[in-house]
């Protein structure tokens, strides 16, 4: 095979050293596990006499069987896999002869094997013991002695079944289970435990977003409904997989971005653009992705020389160029700025809409129409998005050093906010728009506080929690604009259907509904003249909701 076709996995795992009524001793050993794609069918082989031959005819059984199901399930290439083991020998004692025999490395060698398969890394400084049986994870003997073992090597993560007597082999008796119980109470706060009862349970523990995220691009069922049974441990590993889309891969830049961790994200986008030139077709929508993200970096981050331009090499976006066709033009554009660094500036055209609605009657219209409204729906559509981009955008200080420093981050926070809302940005050559559009939600944000001229004052002197609270005033004026518009809509469609006097009547309703929260002079207005204004109605219902809920919390 050339190297191009090969992949390693690695993971550690706890080797029993000698038996006998003392405590045992155990040290960690890596297992290596290469991945060839040219089979028609998952094989196995061990070559350098680590494992006993018995051992490896269970993995051939077990392990195999479950990869043969991720790879039918994925949609990959059958691969052949080649064990050895490092540091093996180093670890016997009196010159004895080491193997790794029984069922106690199952889980660490499947691991190493899917780490080779999906092309993610096993964390280095985690530590696995357990028997897999039909994608179950069950308990093994002498975890206490393992468990120390992994502490003795500065091991942090420790993974193992949970202790379920039901489920162990019968070598694990009651004394056994209860010396485990022991040993994990004790050693709790000198290494990390992690018990699983399924793989699905510890692929989810071992790999982060990140992993899933590069296992799906190396995979190529990026954003693929796969076929599984939801019963299968096996196949809900690729149904996760599978599930990864164009928002995980956004949120989890963004994440990263937020951590500085800008080496992953590199990683992540040659991964995911480099694969998609391997497939000969443009990713979609990629240009307008690298176009958020770099609108979205916060300023210190930018200035900090972590991002490097351009970002991806020109080659990549020549070779990117050549499989877009006329429909990705202007993703292409995007793209190709994104990657020189230039930072356009985008538009939310999340918090204006335009409608027409009329009324005249009593509340029953208004009040139905009120109705099929649902708070709960809004906050689990936009509520909890706005809720997380404003908890993730991290800030090296709660003031700023200047004006241009204020515009810099509230902008960038501004395109953070759209970039996690299901409405997104609108694409704009013009920064202009921009500015204003973020100058307008701070001001109205700070309408009762001083406007624009307070948050700027705030954030730089660094008074009533400084750019800190600026932000929290920013995202919930931004959340109260994303409802008054779903509303809105929701007024007009529910409206649209009804006659005349229904319209009049739902006007009547919402004056006499929301009359201490009304511009002065409107509740003696005719509803015939308030006709078209469901714009400024579902605003101030939202005003009305809101005082609501600041009365609630205080009760």
């Amino acid at each position: 095979m050339n190297g191009e076709n090969k992949r390693t996995g690695r993971a550690k795992v706890p080797v029993v050293l000698s038996d006998g009524p003392n405590q045992l001793a155990a040290v960690a050993t890596v297992i290596a596990s290469v991945k060839h794609s040219d089979s028609n069918r998952c094989k196995l082989s061990c070559t350098d006499g680590a494992f006993n031959k018995q051992t490896v005819k269970h993995y051939r059984r077990e392990l195999l069987a479950a990869l043969n199901s991720l790879c039918q399930s994925c949609q990959l290439p059958y691969c052949d896999f080649e064990l050895s083991a490092e540091n093996l020998q180093a670890a016997a004692i009196n010159d004895a002869r080491l193997e790794i025999s029984g069922f106690s490395a199952d889980i660490s060698v499947f691991v190493a094997m899917l780490s080779a398969a999906l092309g993610i890394e096993v964390p280095d400084d985690s530590i696995f013991s357990g028997h897999m049986s039909k994608g179950r994870v069950l308990p093994v003997a002498s975890l206490a002695a393992k468990l120390k073992g992994a502490i003795a090597g500065g091991l942090k993560r420790f993974y193992c079944a949970s202790l379920n007597p039901a489920d162990s082999l019968a070598v694990v008796d009651s004394a056994e289970l209860d010396a485990a119980d022991n040993a994990i109470r004790m050693h709790r706060r000198d290494i990390e435990i992690r018990c699983a009862d399924t793989v699905f349970e510890l692929f989810d523990a071992v790999f982060s977003d990140y992993d899933v995220l590069l296992a799906a691009i190396h995979t190529g069922v990026f954003n693929t409904d796969l076929a599984v049974d939801p019963k299968s441990p096996v196949e809900r590993i690729a149904q996760k997989i599978g599930s990864v889309d164009m928002p995980t891969l956004r949120n989890t830049l963004s994440t990263l971005t937020m951590a500085e961790n800008i080496e992953r994200v590199y990683t992540l986008w040659n991964a995911f653009l480099t694969s998609s030139i391997n497939a000969g077709r443009y990713p979609v929508g990629c240009g307008e992705l690298i176009y958020e993200w770099m609108c979205t970096v916060p300023p210190h981050i930018r200035r900090s020389g972590l991002i490097k331009i351009p970002l991806i090499e020109m080659e990549v976006f020549v070779k990117l160029s050549r499989l877009a066709g006329k429909e990705h033009f202007g993703d292409l554009g995007l793209l190709f700025d994104g990657i020189r660094g230039k930072y356009l500036k985008s538009v939310s055209t999340a918090p204006v809409s335009k409608n027409n609605n009329e009324g005249v009657n009593d509340c029953l219209v208004f009040d139905s129409v009120v109705s099929s409204i649902s708070a709960k729906h809004l906050d689990e559509s936009f509520g909890t998005d706005i809720d997380n981009a404003r908890a993730s955008f991290i800030l090296p200080s709660t003031v700023v050093e200047s004006y241009a420093d204020f515009t810099d981050f509230t902008e960038a926070f501004y395109n953070h906010l759209c970039g996690f809302t299901k409405t997104k940005p609108t694409v704009t050559g013009s920064g202009k728009h921009q500015s204003a559009a973020v100058y307008s939600l701070i001001d109205r944000a700070f309408a009762n506080k001083g406007g624009y001229a307070e948050a700027r004052c705030r954030a730089i002197d660094g008074g009533g929690g400084g750019l800190r609270v600026v932000l929290d005033e920013i995202t919930e004026q931004f959340k109260r604009d994303i409802y008054a518009d779903q509303i809105n809509a929701s007024f007009k469609r529910a409206i649209d259907i009804r006659d005349d006097d229904e319209k009049k009547a739902f006007i009547a309703g919402a004056l006499k509904r929301l009359d201490r929260f009304l511009p002065d002079g409107w509740a003696d207005r005719d509803p015939a003249s308030l006709l078209g204004q469901t714009e400024v109605l579902a605003k101030i219902y939202v005003k009305a909701v809101d005082a609501v809920r600041q009365n609630m919390s205080r009760l």
